[in-house]
């Protein structure tokens, strides 16, 4: 004990100081008799007392200076360590000490019990001021711990609303990438996106019914799509195909068979139109033909029906023309260009039958 110690008054540290320090030095004298009447074991020394009775706890105590023992012990103790070892067990439980030997110790433990009892009230002081230090550190201590967890209450409370923030964040630029892949994938596709139909609306509205064919209906139209394309385009390059075919036949004929101008229908008609004029015959193929496939403005040219002189068109002096629309045969030979031939050796114009209508 030293008068630096908190909460200690210095005269109570001065009063436990002179204690602590004169049964330091008693227990040092102590274990020296001991020692020097041959150290006896603490069951030999138990079993040879008398009065009062040591235990080998006491003894154990005594010798260690853990605690101040009492006068009667102090001098059985004292008898007991200087009985000479010859003695029988009878003879050796009536022996008396020595009378200046155990007026010595005798002394000696009065000394060590005055400072003991000054000591007393100080080590209570000091007791009571420990223990007050103990009740006091307690309350700080829960008072520490109070604070800690409200401390810690409060970090809590703010992670879990930064969190919530972080997810509600992450959430948000979740959607937006979400809805920026569905906007590429629906160009992509072909089909325009629709406002207001981002993911979490789906999800939201897919406990109905018509929500969830609406998503069905997205979900098949996107996987059947691309599907689709070969077929679609395959389409498209034969119904192109066909037109141009139904419009190269309309305008031309067919091909290798007939001429490739628009007059060819009233160029086939020529050769059977006999001595009637090139106007007449254009008028004829232009009621054959519509006037839209021949010209494509629709209205043909002005002056396009006026009559010709036959012999712009043949060199056969033939004195009235005819108006049948086939030739009839002549045995006159003719300059004309197209050649005259019996009816049995002509062949049917494919172009003439189409201007016919077949």
């Amino acid at each position: 004990m030293t008068e630096e110690d908190p909460g200690i008054e210095p005269h109570d540290a001065t009063a436990i100081t002179a204690f602590e320090n004169a049964l330091r030095e008693f227990t040092h004298e102590l274990n020296r008799l001991h020692i020097t009447n041959g150290a006896p074991s603490y069951a030999t020394i138990a079993a040879a007392a008398v009065r009062p009775r040591l235990t080998k706890a006491g003894l154990n105590e005594m010798l260690a200076g853990t605690r101040f023992t009492s006068r009667e012990a102090l001098l059985e103790f004292v008898r007991v360590v200087t009985t000479p070892g010859d003695l029988d067990p009878a003879a050796a439980a009536g022996f008396r000490v020595d009378p200046e030997l155990a007026d010595a110790w005798r002394g000696r433990w009065q000394d060590v019990k005055l400072l003991q009892r000054q000591a007393q009230p100080a080590s209570r002081r000091v007791r009571a001021t420990v223990r007050q230090t103990l009740d006091d550190a307690t309350l700080e201590a829960e008072a520490v711990r109070k604070d800690a967890h409200a401390e810690a209450d409060r970090i809590r409370t703010t992670a879990e609303a930064d969190a919530a923030q972080v997810r509600a964040q992450a959430r948000h630029d979740a959607d937006e990438l979400i809805e920026r892949a569905r906007r590429t994938a629906a160009q992509a596709h072909g089909s325009p996106p629709r406002e207001g139909d981002g993911p979490h609306t789906r999800a939201g509205a897919a406990g109905s019914a018509g929500s969830g064919v609406l998503l069905w209906r997205q979900g098949k139209a996107l996987v059947l799509r691309p599907a689709l394309r070969p077929l679609a385009a395959a389409t498209a390059v034969a119904g192109l195909a066909l037109a141009a075919v139904l419009a190269g036949d309309s305008l031309t004929g067919t091909p290798g068979t007939c001429q490739p101008n628009q007059a060819q229908a009233a160029d086939q008609l020529m050769p059977r139109a006999g001595l009637e004029g090139r106007g007449q015959v254009q008028q004829a193929a232009f009621a054959y033909e519509p006037a839209a496939i021949i010209w494509p403005s629709g209205t043909p040219p002005s002056g396009f029906f006026q009559n010709v002189p036959s012999s712009s068109a043949s060199t056969n002096p033939s004195p009235t023309p005819s108006s049948s629309p086939t030739p009839s045969p002549t045995p006159t030979p003719s300059t004309s260009p197209t050649p005259t031939t019996s009816p049995a050796q002509t062949k049917p114009d494919p172009c003439a039958l189409r201007a016919r209508g077949h």
